[in-house]
């Protein structure tokens, strides 16, 4: 019985804590051929994976927004290729609101 109730109270925290939150993207890539994707780090670390499948470079600015914690802005110039915009936060994150908008250089 008591090494049932160990392992009962041992597997709590897993089933506690959740990476899983709600993300709402608001786009605006300007007519350039960019794919993303949203990211869980876990830690408190959120990102957008931004690929640039056209033959210009673009100026991509990423806003997070948490609601509880002071907005984070990611800038990057990606020439054609891959790359990770990403934040930590100090506090759960329960709901992240993403504005991606990019523009060809």
């Amino acid at each position: 019985m008591k090494g049932l109730l160990c392992i009962l109270l041992a597997s709590l925290p897993l089933t506690a804590v959740s990476l899983d939150y709600p993300v709402d993207v608001e786009q605006n890539l300007a007519g350039t051929q960019l794919t993303y994707a949203t990211q869980d780090y876990g830690s408190g670390v959120s990102g957008v994976r931004v690929k640039n499948s056209g033959q210009q470079a673009a100026k991509c600015t990423a806003l997070f927004n948490t609601g509880s914690e002071q907005l984070r802005v990611r800038r990057t110039v990606d020439p054609g290729e891959e790359t990770t915009l990403a934040t930590r936060y100090h506090s759960p994150i329960v709901r992240l609101q993403l504005k991606l908008s990019c523009v060809s250089v």
